[in-house]
């Protein structure tokens, strides 16, 4: 397995309607692919390892697996720590690299350079995250058009991209 630093560091957002994976080796981008997330089944341990296994197969170049050193996983649906571990077990199994499995909203707070926080995620399902003060995770979710009702999320202003140039999104 290649170290950490020189391999290949794969992030992935699974979300309620697209999915996207970046992979890079230091700063140099190896993949970047956006497909529905059609076939996401959270709740299928088995089926959701496969299919992120399957996604980072299929993204990489030639579907060589051998450079990766780890796997990040922000996942919509992955609302326990026990759903995590489950589905980080499965991947594990599939692609023997380190892997981490999150709540696509967890990721958020430390994506910004916080250490604390609360990660809010207003799409197709619409969830708000974070940790009590043992480390605990826990949230409160909904999904469709009531993310729009001021009782059920927040509204918040829209996020400001950095455009990436040079490489070109593949789609599913």
């Amino acid at each position: 397995m290649p170290d950490e630093i020189s391999g290949v560091r794969i992030g992935i957002d699974v979300g309620g309607t697209k999915t996207h994976l970046r992979a890079a080796r230091g700063s140099d981008l190896v993949a970047d692919r956006v497909c529905s997330s059609e076939g996401w089944r959270p709740r299928d341990f088995v089926a959701a390892a496969a299919f992120l296994a399957e996604l980072v197969r299929g993204s990489m170049p030639d579907h060589d697996i051998t450079d990766i050193a780890a796997v990040v996983v922000g996942a919509h649906g992955c609302d326990s720590a026990g759903d995590c571990a489950a589905i980080r077990a499965g991947l594990v199994r599939l692609l023997p690299v380190t892997c981490l499995v999150l709540n696509d909203a967890e990721l958020l707070v430390p994506a910004m350079g916080l250490e604390s926080g609360a990660g809010l995620v207003a799409g197709t399902g619409s969830v708000a995250v974070g940790r009590d003060r043992r480390g605990d995770p826990g949230g409160a979710g909904c999904s469709g058009t009531r993310a729009a009702r001021p009782d059920c999320c927040a509204k918040l202003p829209a996020p400001r991209w950095r455009p990436v140039t040079g490489v070109k999104h593949r789609t599913c």
